[in-house]
């Protein structure tokens, strides 16, 4: 999972990897307005997502790594005084 921000455009994207073999490859590009932070922050929404929707794994008990260089992003997640939407949607998916 990766988001940027760069002179060449905004976006980000997000690799899933089942039992070690690449299963999903995506990458979105973003409007100019959004920040860095954010598009750390919607990579890990997205991957989330996605996750959730895989239905074969429905009903089966998972454990999923998430790696990020963003230690904005995992700090804002830890403090529980962070209230933005999209830090709050982040930690309802991983519950």
């Amino acid at each position: 999972m990766r988001g940027k921000k760069s002179p060449s455009g905004v976006g980000y994207g997000i690799a899933i990897f089942m039992n070690k073999h690449l299963t999903f490859q995506l990458k979105y590009e973003l409007a100019e307005r959004c920040s860095n932070n954010q598009t750390e922050q919607l990579a890990i929404a997205k991957a989330l997502e996605k996750i959730q929707n895989l239905s074969y794994l429905q009903g089966n008990q998972r454990s999923v790594a998430i790696h990020t260089d963003s230690k904005i992003t995992l700090d804002a997640i830890a403090n529980p005084r962070n209230h933005q939407n999209l830090v709050e949607q982040i930690r309802h998916d991983i519950r």
